[in-house]
């Protein structure tokens, strides 16, 4: 059973276990409809589930590290860069972004808006557990 937490921390933790199975699906459905995807992004896609997942499920616990680590999670995600010679992307499948793009070099510049709003959210959801968790520490201590 769920530890007393905030409802918006609970409503958090569920979005974690929901987004971390449909990530884990993402390489089975690619490959259903024909994709390929390289090895390097399953493993990562995969990753990336497994942890949201484990995060919403220790979330729904009151445990605070859920949440900053969930925190991490999506702050990876909050952004993505493409060049002709260099990448960085970690953004998941499940994402709402916008971007900037140059012609000369090409390269392209995006902002994941879903993970940097999941940010803020887990922040606020590990403060409010953490000083919930503390209040009721201090409370059974002096009874």
């Amino acid at each position: 059973m769920a530890s007393a937490q905030p409802k918006s921390a609970t409503i958090l933790a569920w979005f974690a276990i929901v987004n971390g199975v449909l990530t884990l699906a993402t390489p089975l459905f690619a490959t259903l409809f024909g994709q390929h995807v390289p090895l390097q992004v399953i493993v990562i896609i995969l990753v990336l589930g497994f942890l949201s997942g484990l995060c919403g499920f220790y979330g729904r616990r009151a445990n605070t590290w859920a949440f900053w680590l969930l925190f991490v999670l999506f702050l990876l995600q909050s952004a993505e860069y493409f060049s002709q010679t260099f990448s960085f992307s970690f953004v998941g499948p499940l994402n709402f972004k916008f971007g900037w793009g140059w012609y000369n070099p090409p390269s392209r510049f995006n902002i994941n808006l879903l993970a940097i709003v999941v940010c803020i959210w887990a922040a606020y959801a590990a403060r409010c557990v953490g000083a919930l968790r503390a209040k009721l520490s201090g409370s059974a201590a002096e009874a």
